[in-house]
């Protein structure tokens, strides 16, 4: 019978770069408070912690759980120390392992040697493994017939001294199962919430994304303002772990309470797109979202979209140069988009997205700026007052 979880875990909530302390802000709301680093935050959390930041966090990209670290310069040593953690409160006999191996400036330092090691280390602590194939990419995402046995593993080494998690999400936590119908350079959904949050956006005030593509930025809000969990209509992979077995129920009732505690009053959230696809797709991920009745979507351009009577957020990711080819073009996007920024949302803040910084010039000057990753690429998140 396997043991309990130790009553505190280790955890790291990986963010984007960039985005730490956005991340570190939302979890502390939370109810744990965590320590910033590069890449995320570590804290100290229960199990019944790790299950509601899984289930509530709109902004985190996943949380792994640390199981400890070996101090390793030969295979032998490696294989030892990995079979002297506690595999067994999170890996069943049965599991297929994606495993996930980096190192640098290690005595160890062929990836496919260290992986032959780790492998040999935890079926020593558990029983034969089988090594899942890497599914690619964390942004790829391909059906696996056989998700219910696959686990990740992560190892880090970094001079001799390689450091071990769990993964306790499974996919990425911007999956939240919506968005099926994709426009061209999709905004991952944590981005997204992680934006709204940056730019104090409260379900409170109007939303409107005038270049809507999908449909992320208002989807995201209206989650927000419905008070619909972000990962109520998924599983995790802390579900799987032999040693979840008592908080399984504990989290059924939280799940159900959370679904009782939608709001479904319809709020001031809005999207439009001059393209008829992008709305259709907008419409579609809505209405997957549960969302249907909650924002109103237009077929129209930026150039013509108007306000409420009723001040709040026009928050925009604009096309990108990749996605415009003339320079020149794009400039006059963005001139145009300032220029009706200014003349007809007076009193309205803007946040706006660029790849190139020197793009925020066609709008204005901003009041602040905040720079992170999305897609490998450095991007910018604006926030203006027109």
């Amino acid at each position: 019978m396997p043991k309990s979880t130790p009553t505190k875990l280790s955890a790291f909530v990986v963010a984007a770069p960039g985005l730490e302390a956005v991340v570190a802000e939302e979890i502390a709301e939370l109810g744990v408070a965590g320590e910033v680093v590069p890449g995320g935050v570590t804290l100290q959390a229960s199990l019944t912690d790790v299950a509601r930041l899984n289930l509530w966090s709109r902004t985190a990209t996943r949380i792994v759980i640390r199981l400890g670290t070996v101090h390793a310069r030969d295979f032998p040593r490696l294989r030892k120390g990995v079979a002297a953690l506690p595999w067994s409160l999170y890996i069943p006999a049965d599991a297929r392992l994606e495993l996930r191996v980096s190192q640098t400036k290690s005595r160890l330092y062929h990836t496919g040697a260290i992986t032959d090691a780790v492998m040999l280390g935890i079926a020593d602590a558990v029983g034969a493994q089988e090594l899942a194939p890497k599914l690619g990419h964390d942004d790829d995402f391909t059906p696996d017939p056989e998700a219910a046995r696959r686990f990740r593993v992560l190892c880090r080494g970094e001079a001799d001294h390689f450091t071990f998690s769990v993964d306790s999400s499974g996919e990425l936590l911007h999956r939240r199962g919506y968005r099926q119908q994709i426009a061209h350079a999709p905004l991952r959904e944590t981005l997204a919430a992680a934006m709204l949050r940056w730019l104090n956006w409260t379900p409170t005030e109007p939303l409107l994304d005038p270049m809507c593509g999908s449909g992320t930025l208002p989807i995201e809000a209206a989650l927000m303002s419905t008070h619909r969990p972000p990962g109520i209509e998924r599983t995790f992979a802390w579900q799987r772990w032999p040693s979840a077995e008592s908080a399984i129920a504990s989290y059924a009732a939280t799940v159900a309470e959370s679904r009782a505690a939608i709001v479904t009053a319809p709020a001031a959230v809005s999207g439009s797109d001059e393209s008829a696809l992008a709305v259709a797709a907008s419409r579609g991920n809505c209405a997957r979202a549960g969302l249907a009745d909650v924002i109103t979507w237009s077929h129209l351009s930026a150039s013509v979209a108007r306000p409420g009577p009723t001040p709040g957020l026009v928050v925009v990711n604009p096309p990108y140069g990749q996605r415009v080819g003339d320079p020149r073009a794009l400039d006059r996007l963005y001139t145009d988009l300032g220029r009706t920024l200014r003349s007809h949302f007076p009193g309205w803040r803007a946040g706006i997205l660029v790849a190139h910084k020197p793009l925020l010039r066609c709008i204005g000057r901003p009041q602040r700026e905040l720079t992170f990753s999305h897609g490998g690429s450095r991007v910018t998140l604006a926030l203006f007052n027109p």
